[in-house]
């Protein structure tokens, strides 16, 4: 069952494994068998037997009989504690020998080994193969390439990450995009740009072209070299620093120019804000017509409302507005009824003429700049998740067929994981077994 789980996860060496622990039962066999015999016999010696009289001439004392009686016991039991000592020796030599061998045999593999069920134990088959890459460009004489090829694995399932996440939120953005568009695309954010203003600024681009190419000549010229008795020294030249300085100055002139004509028809709003607006208008009225479109531009178009509160009162949430006005305004809207989007709209579109200037909430000059720099941050966010979808819908089908490589390993992984119980039980029984056949022998 463990040969057979180890080859389904894919890990290699397992026969160098299991060969380790038939050595282990084999052993375990050998010192169950072995008997040491121990010999607790006293040797014996032979005495020639004199004639009576003399033995009787040279009979000890009681003092002298009874040491004499003691010693051949003392001599027998001093030659059973050596022997003892002697076979608990060996047997403990030989266990020891037995232990280094194998700690040595585990410790060539350990590591590698553990790296690995320690990878196998996600399931997660690109983790696994990553690790053995790893592992084996630490052990392989050219680990080089394993390294490479485990960098291309991480960097291939990073992508197959990214791209699922940034597919699913490009997405989300071209929905809120058709949906936003389709109720609300007659709603504006930024001035149309008049053809005159455009030439202007046609006209600061070469202008602040032309000066930055005079201002590094002059950059250039700040400075030269001269070869003076078999010496480099630097000669620093005045006018040609001055010359930068001006130059900056008109760049900064005509690009401050420049940016103030764009900021007049630029948004402020991001692009979840546009979209924000248009679909809680359009939930409330439908698609947006004339004239409630023209009614709503002249506060987008201005900047100076905040963008929540303008989409409560423009989706016709007067009472939002927290004043008298707008509670009795909320009345007129809401005893029209149920009427045709149109009905609906020429009343809202009038209301907001009227009131919408004093009831709705405007911003603060800090509102406003934290505004526009929120803005830049999500619409280059958002720019971003586009251009990196555009990247991997070019590579979808080989990102797709990694993918579904890695889930069907995914798949045998787990199914070979329902028999890691049993695995783990045979592996403890086999151990329960040897222990019990070291210590009985049975």
């Amino acid at each position: 069952m463990l040969d057979s789980w180890l080859v389904k996860i894919g890990v290699k060496g397992q026969e160098v494994v299991l060969s380790e622990m038939d050595k282990i039962r084999k052993k375990g066999d050998d010192l169950s068998k072995k008997k040491l015999a121990v010999n607790l016999a006293a040797k014996t010696t032979e005495k020639k037997v004199k004639p009576k009289a003399a033995e009787l001439a040279k009979k000890p004392s009681a003092k002298g009989k009874a040491e004499e009686l003691a010693k051949p016991k003392a001599e027998k039991e001093k030659k059973e504690k050596t022997a003892e000592e002697k076979a608990k020796s060996k047997t403990a030599d030989k266990e020891n020998k037995n232990t280094t061998k194998f700690g040595k045999s585990v410790d060539k593999f350990g590591n590698t080994t553990a790296t690995l069920a320690r990878s196998a134990s996600s399931l997660d088959p690109a983790s696994v193969i990553h690790s053995g890459l790893s592992e084996l460009a630490k052990i392989a004489v050219a680990g080089i390439p394993f390294a490479i090829a485990g960098a291309a694995l991480a960097t291939a399932t990073g992508t197959i990450g990214m791209a699922k996440s940034t597919t699913a939120a490009q997405y989300g953005l071209k929905k809120r995009d058709v949906t936003a568009g389709y109720y609300g695309e007659k709603i504006s954010f930024a001035k149309e740009m008049p053809e005159a203003e455009k030439n202007r600024i046609s006209e600061l681009n070469k202008t602040i072209g032309k000066y930055a190419k005079e201002k590094q000549t002059a950059s250039m010229q700040k400075e030269t070299l001269q070869l003076v008795a078999g010496q480099v020294l630097t000669k620093k030249n005045p006018k040609a620093a001055e010359d930068e300085k001006a130059y900056q100055k008109k760049i900064s002139k005509a690009q401050t120019e420049k940016y103030g004509i764009q900021e007049k028809y630029t948004s402020k709003w991001s692009n979840e804000e546009m979209a924000m607006l248009r679909t809680s208008v359009g939930q409330a009225y439908g698609k947006i017509q004339q004239p409630l479109a023209d009614a709503i531009n002249q506060f987008t178009l201005s900047n100076k409302y905040d963008p929540n509160a303008l989409a409560r009162v423009a989706a016709g949430n007067w009472r939002s507005t927290g004043t008298d006005q707008g509670w009795i305004l909320q009345q007129i809207t809401d005893s029209l009824g149920d009427v045709p989007p149109t009905i609906a709209q020429k009343l809202q579109a009038s209301l907001l003429k009227r009131y919408g200037v004093t009831e709705i909430q405007k911003t603060t000059e800090e509102q406003k700049e934290a505004q526009t720099i929120n803005a830049a941050w999500a619409n280059r966010n958002e720019q971003q998740i586009s251009q990196i979808f555009d990247a991997i819908a070019a590579s979808a089908n080989e990102l797709l067929g990694l993918n579904n490589k890695l889930n069907e390993l995914q798949v045998k992984m787990v199914s070979a994981g329902t028999g890691v119980a049993t695995a783990l039980n045979f592996v403890a029984n086999q151990i329960k077994d040897m222990t019990h056949k070291v210590k009985t022998g049975n």
